[in-house]
């Protein structure tokens, strides 16, 4: 995957970008060229000559690439020092360079250094279901890029961005010296006093339903109202919490091939 803000020059990044989107081939370049509403030859003179895309184009090419805000602004700044005309300019515009990559190198000092995740990074978190999916997500190959994860949980490409800024600047995702991700060493802990509690339950409850009304041929749904005495209650819910348990080992030993969600209901009405 590759980091923008390693990058100064913004037609080499778009090359490898782009190369990266279909393996070397042509058509990340085509679908591009029609979503900023440039001629296909207009996007290789750009790209391999000494034309230069406009701010408009820039900005085009920010929601094509899914850009998070941060990364574009960088994007069109590194076309504003591309094009500027003067050595001082060039100075200038450097200078804002540097200033956004050390931000950006920095940031995740910024967010507090720790095993568990901070607070204000839970809140995140556990604010929508997809930050929990894509976490999970990173860790089976094929799904390391915003592109492949977005279209796998069928959300927008900016939104997987997004998220995978975040899991990073929180630690929970890291990158070895190719830029590949991986899982981080963080830990994720919620606890049952936790404010984000329900809102972590209710996330992959809304979850169960939607794949319940897509009959997703795969998920395996019980639904059942019972009476039964005070006594067995405790033994059932003593069961499941076993059966959890028993499940911990083989799920951490298991191979990363697919994104599941585990969900238990049981309680009194």
């Amino acid at each position: 995957m590759l980091d923008l803000f390693e990058y100064e020059d913004y037609k080499n990044f778009l090359n490898q970008k782009l190369d990266e989107l279909d393996h070397g081939g042509r058509g990340a370049r085509a679908r591009m060229s029609r979503t900023i509403g440039c001629q296909t030859a207009y996007t290789a003179q750009v790209l391999r000559g000494n034309a230069h895309f406009s701010l408009e184009h820039g900005e085009a090419i920010n929601d094509f690439l899914g850009h998070t805000d941060s990364q574009g602004q960088y994007f069109l700044l590194l076309i504003q020092y591309a094009k500027a005309g003067t050595p001082k300019l060039q100075n200038r515009f450097h200078k804002q360079i540097a200033e956004l990559q050390k931000s950006h190198t920095q940031i995740k000092n910024q967010l507090g250094i720790g095993e568990h995740l901070v607070q204000r990074d839970q809140q995140v978190y556990y604010s929508s279901w997809v930050y929990g999916a894509i976490h999970a997500l990173v860790s089976i190959p094929g799904h390391q890029s915003a592109e492949s994860i977005a279209s796998r949980l069928g959300i927008e490409t900016k939104k997987a961005a997004e998220a995978l800024d975040f899991l990073y600047r929180a630690q929970l995702l890291e990158k070895n010296k190719r830029g590949e991700l991986s899982v981080g060493k963080r830990q994720i802990h919620l606890g049952a006093d936790s404010p984000f509690i329900g809102r972590h339950h209710v996330n992959w409850r809304l979850q169960s339903i939607l794949a319940i009304e897509n009959q997703i041929e795969r998920g395996l749904h019980y639904s059942s109202v019972i009476s039964i005495s005070k006594k067995d209650q405790s033994q059932i819910r003593q069961k499941i919490v076993n059966t959890l348990a028993a499940l911990k080992p083989l799920i951490r030993e298991s191979k990363e091939e697919e994104l599941c969600s585990l969900c238990f209901d049981f309680f009194p009405l």
